[in-house]
């Protein structure tokens, strides 16, 4: 499976790449061709909308859902093409087309999963853990919907009914980076956007059934930017429905804590972008362009997550070129024990050995009976 994951991984480095080299042209390119550019970006990030969330297991489920689905389908040397289709005040309808011989929806593949890790004759503690793991996702997902339904397929349908889910002109805990409202953003159109599942639907959010899902319970959000994104519109989400003098956010370093008191629950976001330890690791102080991670070095990051009962990983961005001929570091054993080595690697190769560290600890490490791990890949870039 990690071969034809990782061979994929390459083929989209590739595509990416190629995309950027044609971006970065020499700067006597005319203005007029970078406007263009700059257009299209627009283009693409306007389509981006918000996803409103069930609940935190119904919601992370459906997107776990989607990840095991396409993880699957890669495994089959399978790459199913989404086309998107967007009209203003109109529904977006997405459309997966799959090769004639896959027709199964997102829970049959996540059950072929755990049939194929079945077979297997001998597994490692990773292997045990997504078996483990794609087991408990058939069941959750059948508990929590009340019927079969593949989250995965639906359309995006214009609300201004039920959404925008909160105000970023009231929510005291959003960053400044964000407040768009706050600033003087006049479009909030995109706030009204909602995904619509064929065949089954999603009930508002509804911020007191999540806390009390939380109830003595910690969600940690951990990875980037776009993660510390997600932090903060799941704390203005929840932090409405909470008196004041029974909420509070705390920064700790590279940890950022909400806490409900009321319900003894913490919603937490942790930057780390590399997964790994990296020369990236202060959310303040990193250059963009020059990344080195430590390829057998997780415990130090891993002492603030690993015993939490919801954990979101995300990684993907921090792992693209930002210019045609980037590379990064990777760093083995130490300077301090006098054996330290750095080899220069593509990002794509980086990326792979990350994952491997990464998913090689929780399968070795993470009690499955408690806690439960969700991976958020491939995202939309943001800019400033």
């Amino acid at each position: 499976m990690w071969t034809a994951l990782f061979s994929q991984l390459r083929e989209v480095h590739k595509r990416s790449s190629a995309k950027e080299e044609r971006l970065m042209k020499p700067a006597e390119a005319s203005s007029h061709k970078q406007a263009a550019v700059v257009a299209a970006g627009s283009k693409m990030t306007a389509v981006q909308s918000p996803v409103g969330l069930r609940s935190i297991v119904s919601s992370l489920v459906a997107f776990f859902i989607v990840v095991s689905s396409v993880s699957l389908l890669l495994d089959r040397g399978q790459e199913p093409q989404v086309q998107l289709a967007v009209e203003q005040h109109q529904h977006q309808e997405v459309q997966v087309k799959h090769p004639a011989t896959t027709t199964s929806a997102a829970a049959a593949a996540a059950g072929e999963l755990q049939k194929s890790l079945d077979r297997s004759s001998s597994r490692s503690p990773g292997q045990e853990a997504q078996a483990q793991w794609a087991s408990e996702l058939l069941d959750a997902a059948r508990d929590d919907a009340g019927e079969e339904c593949n989250w995965s397929l639906g359309r995006w349908v214009y609300d201004n009914a039920s959404r925008p889910l909160y105000s970023g002109l009231k929510c005291a805990f959003i960053f400044d980076e964000v407040a768009c409202d706050k600033y003087g953003r006049n479009d909030t159109m995109y706030q009204h956007w909602r995904w619509q599942p064929h065949g089954c639907n999603l009930p508002r959010f509804n911020a007191t059934k999540l806390l009390e899902k939380l109830r003595n319970k910690r969600l940690v959000f951990v990875g980037d930017s776009v993660n510390r994104n997600q932090w903060v519109s799941m704390v203005c989400m929840v932090e409405a429905s909470i008196p004041d003098g029974r909420k509070m956010r705390v920064y700790n370093g590279s940890l950022i804590s909400f806490k409900a008191f009321e319900y003894n629950a913490t919603i937490d976001f942790y930057w780390s972008p590399l997964l790994l330890e990296s020369n990236s690791d202060n959310p303040i102080i990193h250059r963009v362009e020059y990344r080195i991670i430590r390829a057998d070095r997780i415990d130090k990051h891993a002492s603030v997550w690993r015993d939490a009962d919801v954990i979101v990983f995300n990684s993907y961005l921090w792992w693209r070129k930002q210019k045609a001929d980037m590379t990064m570091k990777v760093m083995y054993g130490s300077f301090e024990d006098g054996d330290a080595r750095l080899d220069e690697v593509e990002m794509v190769d980086g990326f792979e050995i990350a994952l491997k560290k990464l998913t090689g600890y929780l399968g070795a490490n993470i009690n499955k009976n408690k806690t439960r791990i969700f991976f958020a890949g491939s995202s939309p870039a943001h800019s400033w």
